[in-house]
Formats: C-alpha cells, sequence, structure tokens
C-alpha cells in the first residue's frame, strides 16, 4: 500500500501513547475532502508542499521502494548491453541485439502467436532447427539442409535455401540485400521473418514440410 509507512508510524505512535497514559481515549473519524471541513484545506495545502518538497526521509513506501529498484535495475541492465554488446562478435543474437533491453517485449511481438514467436525468437538467438546449432548443441542430428547443401545455416535457410525461393520475397520487401540486422533487429524485419516463417515452414522442426502446402502461385500478401 502506499500510504503503509504512514499507517505503522500513526498505529506505533498511538499504541506508545495508550501504553505511557492507559486512560487516554482516541476517537478516529474519516474527514470527506473539500467539504468545507475546517483545516482541511489547510491539510491539502500542507500534504501538497510535501508532496513537491525533496525529501530527506530514509522512510519509503514498498510501492516507492519497488519502482526504484526497478528502475535502477533496468538502467544498470541498459548500461551493461551499452557496454558489451559489440564485444561479443561470435554471438548469434549480436545481428538482432540492436535496441536497448525492456522490461517486456516490444508491442509488435503480440502480434504473433506463440508458435510463430518461439521461431522467430530461436531464429534471432541462432538457436533454431538448423544444421548449424546441431552442430554444436545435438551432434545426433543432421546438419546438411533438406535442399542438399552441406551445413544449413541461418543466413542459408533465409538468403540462400531454394526450398524457400517462393517466399523470399516477403523478406526482400523490408531489406532487398538481406541484411540480418534488419530482418532480426528491427519491427518491420520481425514483422517480414514472421510472415515468412509461416508462409515457408522455414526453421520448423521439419523445414519446409511442415508448411502448409499450396499449390497455386503466391498472391501479393505473402
Amino acid at each position: 500500500m502506499a500510504g503503509q509507512d504512514s499507517s505503522l508510524r500513526f498505529r506505533f505512535n498511538i499504541l506508545r501513547l495508550l501504553d505511557l497514559h492507559p486512560d487516554t481515549t482516541i476517537t478516529l473519524r474519516w474527514t470527506p475532502g473539500h467539504q468545507d471541513v475546517c483545516g482541511n484545506e489547510r491539510a491539502d495545502s500542507v500534504a501538497k508542499a510535501a508532496a513537491r518538497s525533496p525529501s530527506h526521509d530514509s522512510h519509503h513506501t514498498l510501492t516507492n521502494a519497488s519502482r526504484s529498484a526497478k528502475a535502477i535495475s533496468l538502467q544498470e541492465w541498459k548500461d551493461h548491453w551499452a557496454a558489451n554488446r559489440i564485444t561479443h562478435p561470435s554471438s548469434g543474437f549480436k545481428p538482432a541485439n540492436n535496441t536497448p533491453p525492456t522490461p517486456r517485449p516490444p508491442n509488435h511481438f503480440f502480434a504473433l502467436n506463440r508458435r510463430t514467436f518461439g521461431l522467430v525468437t530461436q531464429c534471432r538467438t541462432n538457436h533454431a532447427f538448423i544444421g548449424h546449432y546441431y552442430s554444436r548443441f545435438v551432434p545426433s542430428e543432421p546438419v546438411e539442409c533438406p535442399c542438399g547443401f552441406h551445413t544449413q545455416t541461418r543466413v542459408h535457410v533465409i538468403a540462400h535455401c531454394p526450398l524457400h525461393d517462393r517466399y523470399r520475397h516477403i523478406l526482400h520487401a523490408v531489406t532487398f540485400n538481406l541484411d540480418l540486422t534488419t530482418l532480426l533487429g528491427t519491427e518491420e524485419g520481425i514483422t517480414a521473418l514472421a510472415k515468412f516463417i509461416d508462409k515457408s515452414g522455414a526453421f520448423k522442426k521439419v523445414g519446409f514440410m511442415d508448411a502448409e502446402p499450396r499449390d497455386e502461385p503466391p498472391g501479393p500478401d505473402d
């Protein structure tokens, strides 16, 4: 509660007073605001003045303490991100890591269904169902692309794999040269990548065979 610190102090002082003077009678009465109650307007002005003044009191409400802790943690996270994001050139997330961290995903991620959100995140971190990932973490899985290319990588799937040619125009519409930083790290690029994955079946466990079969040529919205 925002007023819990004041409430605790009030209770402590009342109990202390009653301990010292057991015969004292205390009455609590609710006072409505702005009802021409004597002293109420004065109390309002004093409270507002106190709220505008910098506080040197060591006592804070839990609400204020929580808000301050979150702000400090977020700023430290952003500082760490700014200082370290360019020092790991081999990181699979590096092309996507071009915006400061936030407590929750950007709004355009919430437009994705759960499965697509997972596949997009796997692609952005380079921890996807691809041969490059398998070669490092799941050596029992084949590393070849279903198209026959010797090592299935993220760049190969996005830019070169012939199995996804018919849907690559979705990505070209955002970045003609299929720049990874754009596709993995911008709102327009991520939206296009999600659509490309949905239509082509790319980055799914069973690859392009998992996409819905479509015999008709792709339309302008594909």
